[in-house]
């Protein structure tokens, strides 16, 4: 029974190691190296290498509360804490690749540590979490550009017309006109 349960656990620890390669070959892709050199970007790992160790460590902690809730029957509220993160991801104006990166990260560490029972259930919930956490980095995203879209300019451009004249730009049908102040 002993050497199955090392079989077992070479089996996990093989498949996590090929989760961990295939993730790490999404993120190291050079597909977006070079927009992201042209617009004076890079990953959070390269650019803001202690912040990318914080968001490891929160995104730790709510994979081993999940854990926690899943053992013992406890109940968090880790959609928030994912939003947190989430929120914090999309200020630093973090990608996709960024997730992934954490992500493969937080289990890379994880796995260096964990029993052999442990390293399923990280892998089953890890696969949840980041999911969710994408989804809410795409919600934020979402937001950003809904307002964005959404707000008037604060100056509108105002166009010459072929006489030389001043005229103000077309209206937006789509917004209500404004009343004229009484003069």
């Amino acid at each position: 029974q002993a050497e199955q349960l090392v079989e077992v656990r070479k089996q996990q620890v093989e498949q996590l190691r090929q989760e961990l390669q295939i993730l790490t070959q999404l993120i190291s892709g050079n597909s977006t190296a070079v927009s992201a050199q042209l617009f004076g970007s890079g990953s959070l790992r390269e650019t803001l290498p202690e912040v990318f160790t914080q968001l490891i460590s929160a995104y730790e902690s709510v994979l081993n509360l999940s854990l926690e809730q899943r053992a013992y029957r406890v109940k968090y509220d880790l959609s928030e804490e994912l939003r947190h993160i989430s929120d914090r991801l999309g200020f630093l104006g973090a990608g996709p690749r960024d997730l992934i990166d954490i992500h493969s990260e937080t289990l890379h560490r994880l796995q260096k540590t964990a029993p052999h029972q442990k390293i399923q259930a990280l892998l089953e919930e890890s696969r949840f979490l980041v999911l969710e956490l994408m989804g809410y980095l795409v919600s934020y995203y979402r937001r950003l550009a809904l307002s964005v879209r959404r707000s008037p300019p604060m100056n509108p451009p105002r166009s010459q017309t072929p006489s030389g004249t001043s005229e103000s730009p077309p209206v937006d049908p789509r917004q209500t006109p404004r009343e004229k102040p009484d003069g």
